[in-house]
């Protein structure tokens, strides 16, 4: 199982937000970067991993540090 951890996308769910958002320039993504991402986790062979789709980036798994792993 992954997990896909999108910032604010350009769907209905943010339009009561999307005002405030333009108006403090916080970056909203394409849906298309999101579906992207999607495609990649699915086309991809990792597992357990929660991937980002933010504005500037490349989409990938997060980078825990530090974590522990299993014993």
């Amino acid at each position: 199982m992954n997990a896909l951890c999108p910032s604010f996308a350009d769907t209905d769910i943010i339009v009561p937000l999307k005002g405030h958002l333009q108006e403090t320039g916080f970056p909203i993504l394409d849906v298309a970067d999101v579906v992207e991402a999607f495609m990649a986790i699915l086309d991809g062979e990792g597992t357990g991993e929660a991937w980002f789709v933010v504005p500037g980036r490349e989409s990938a798994p997060f980078a825990f540090r530090g974590v522990p792993g299993p014993r």
